[in-house]
């Protein structure tokens, strides 16, 4: 069997580095697996699960906060992720208390906090949200 060589880093680190069977994450169009001697190809990545599965075949699931991954033609990808971590390193009660904790600011200041603020706390939100469902389904 091939096996594509993944890359996953964020700007402050190298997250995973390995042979993997396979890659699957989210995109603004959608879902998408990855296997050795795919097309090149650029896209975006949206907040979501990304699972690998290494080539043992076990499973490692990633919280995924935006980003671009990198296809290239030696089975080879690249995932620059804004931010990523583990299933296993997600703490849900702390990531609940920060989803509450944004959504009483956000409630709480209301009409006075200006666009750029709006979008920060939204950001956050979906953040945490994020953090929390990939960490109910994911976690075993």
């Amino acid at each position: 069997m091939q096996y594509l060589n993944l890359t996953i880093v964020t700007p402050e680190k190298t997250v995973y580095e390995a042979q993997v069977e396979r890659v699957t994450v989210p995109t603004d169009a959608g879902e998408i697996t990855v296997l050795a001697r795919h097309i090149p190809m650029i896209t975006t990545i949206k907040s979501g699960a990304m699972r690998v599965i290494d080539e043992s075949g076990k499973e490692e699931v990633f919280a995924v906060f935006g980003g671009v991954m990198d296809i290239m033609t030696d089975s080879r990808a690249v995932i620059m992720a804004d931010q990523t971590e583990s299933v296993s390193e997600i703490d849900e009660a702390r990531a609940q208390e920060a989803y509450e904790r944004a959504q009483q600011a956000m409630s709480e200041k209301g009409q006075e906090i200006d666009s750029d603020q709006y979008e920060m706390v939204q950001k956050q939100l979906q953040k945490h949200l994020n953090r929390i469902n990939v960490a109910k389904k994911w976690r075993k």
